[in-house]
């Protein structure tokens, strides 16, 4: 089942108790034990093309999805916001990385990094 299974590598990323695989082939992100064992895939139906991938101290997933150039963030497999990188002023999403509080998101096209500050998750109702 495609479900249980890693096709591609795009990019990885390491949460705490797991690895973060973003899968091309699948237009997925497959999460992955650290025996190798994948233990779920999300975002299926709702990324075009998966790119890098950054993982925040939350466990907030921040992909980016190649086929329209945007930052999707997921939260235990759910997609929960979605920005375009025009949003963000930058022309690409081509690279990720989370330090502390902030996204660091590389814009090759447009020759430049941006640093984003990432709001603390909303409480739950």
């Amino acid at each position: 089942d495609d479900r249980n299974r890693v096709l591609s590598i795009t990019a990885i990323a390491l949460a705490r108790d797991a690895i973060h695989i973003s899968d091309a082939l699948c237009r997925c992100i497959a999460v992955v034990a650290r025996d190798g064992v994948v233990r779920a895939t999300y975002g299926h139906q709702q990324i075009g093309q998966p790119g890098a991938i950054a993982i925040d101290r939350h466990e907030r997933v921040f992909a980016a999805d190649v086929f329209n150039n945007s930052v999707k963030v997921f939260a235990a497999g759910r997609l929960i916001d979605d920005v375009s990188a025009a949003t963000l002023g930058l022309r690409e999403v081509s690279d990720l990385s989370v330090s502390e509080s902030r996204l660091v998101v590389a814009d090759c096209a447009g020759a430049r990094v941006a640093v984003l500050r990432i709001a603390p998750p909303r409480p739950e109702k």
